[in-house]
């Protein structure tokens, strides 16, 4: 049996389209909207964001467990656990692949 196609969300492409912001392309909607699969995001981008808002470099529109919960469970966005295999394998990329939370959003896109 094939295993069902899942479409995991780099962290801004998530934010932008969580709030509605107009950096998100048309088509990137498009794509997440009809997408027939599950979407997901990993847990490295729920640090993200919540690293972020804390820090006030990022503003959003209610309290962060609020949006988090409106930007996943309310919309049907998946969260994938960071495992000790995908933490080694992100540790393991080559240096191209320079910032630690794309490594791991990266290799989240691959679990088993």
């Amino acid at each position: 049996m094939k295993d069902a196609a899942v479409l995991v969300l780099d962290t801004h492409i998530w934010l932008w389209w969580i709030n509605q912001d107009p950096h998100l392309p048309r088509g990137i909607h498009e794509l997440i909207v009809t997408f027939s699969g599950s979407v997901a995001v990993s847990a490295a981008s729920v640090y993200e964001v919540t690293f972020l808002a804390v820090r006030q470099r990022i503003v959003l529109n209610r309290e962060i467990n609020d949006w988090l919960d409106l930007a996943t469970q309310s919309v049907g966005i998946e969260v994938f656990p960071i495992t000790d295999s995908i933490a080694r394998q992100a540790a393991s990329l080559p240096v191209q692949h320079g910032d630690p939370l794309d490594r791991l959003n990266y290799c989240n896109c691959f679990k088993s």
